[in-house]
């Protein structure tokens, strides 16, 4: 695949992203305006932070929501890409989502939501403490209403960057492994169809968006290509693509990554006819 058709992908792929972002954004303000508003209460009541397992149920659903918005715009987007080089592959009812993407969106759903409610958990903590601390600076009296009150405060003033990183990084996370499931899917179908014949492998290159804020690790990992079911090494970590942890990769590797895998074939498709059958050559 050329570079200008991948640097076209790339800048598609980013502008659905962002879509799909400010789509997610809205109901996850009204989340933590919600545990904001609860942790208040329970403070003026009990002068403690609660858990918050109690919301685990509907962040999950959040998610799951989000997913599934991502899994109808990403889940077509390499098939399609494949049939422009003539092979033929079925076009997908559109919700027809495979059964490993509807896995990996049950499964991730619940891992996440358990990991972002375990750190604002941690964030409130912070704030609590942070929030006596200055009443005994202050030298006042530690008031259980003034305290949550300052708490609550805090917590919405840091919402919009939680919520601005939440969706960036849920949305890259899931859209980049969703096209993974949907190329490991499409190799299968490939193999399994008589009538084609694919002479090389798949394989996929790392896209960079090459701006001020990406870091220099992603910069210098601009262009980098793997066999599908290969690692890219990306800040000395290996990653399946970008925004994958499953292979010991850091947060600080993945959070706020704008990054693009594209998958494609080695060389390009030539179509020959061959008896009643085609023929697809990679050559």
């Amino acid at each position: 695949m050329s570079k200008e058709r991948q640097a076209e992908i790339l800048a598609s792929q980013l502008a659905k992203k962002l879509k799909l972002e400010a789509q997610f954004k809205p109901s996850l303000y009204k989340f933590f305006d919600q545990i904001g508003r609860d942790v208040n209460a329970v403070w003026i009541a009990t002068r403690s932070i609660p858990s918050l397992n109690s919301f685990q149920p509907e962040l999950v659903s959040l998610l799951r929501t989000q997913y599934r918005r991502i899994a109808k715009v990403f889940d077509y987007e390499l098939r399609t890409e494949i049939r422009h080089c003539k092979l033929h592959l079925e076009l997908k009812k559109e919700d027809n989502i495979d059964r490993d993407v509807v896995d990996y969106i049950n499964e991730h759903s619940v891992t996440q939501a358990g990991f972002i409610l375990g750190t604002t958990e941690r964030d409130l903590q912070g704030i609590a403490a942070m929030a006596i601390t200055q009443s005994y600076v202050d030298n006042v009296t530690i008031d259980n209403a003034v305290v949550g009150e300052a708490i609550k405060l805090e917590f919405d003033a840091r919402a919009a960057n939680r919520v601005d990183t939440i969706a960036m990084t849920e949305t890259q996370v899931a859209a980049e492994r969703i096209k993974f499931i949907e190329s490991m899917a499409i190799v299968r179908e490939l193999s399994a169809n008589e009538n084609q014949v694919a002479v090389r492998t798949m394989i996929k290159t790392w896209n960079t968006i090459l701006d001020e804020k990406t870091r220099h690790s992603h910069v210098l990992a601009d262009r980098q290509e793997q066999k599908l079911q290969s690692p890219y090494t990306v800040q000395g970590e290996l990653l399946m693509m970008p925004g994958d942890t499953s292979l010991g990769a850091s947060l600080s590797n993945i959070i706020n990554c704008r990054c693009c895998s594209i998958t494609s074939f080695e060389g390009d498709l030539a179509p020959i006819m061959s008896n009643e059958h085609i023929i697809y050559r990679f050559d």
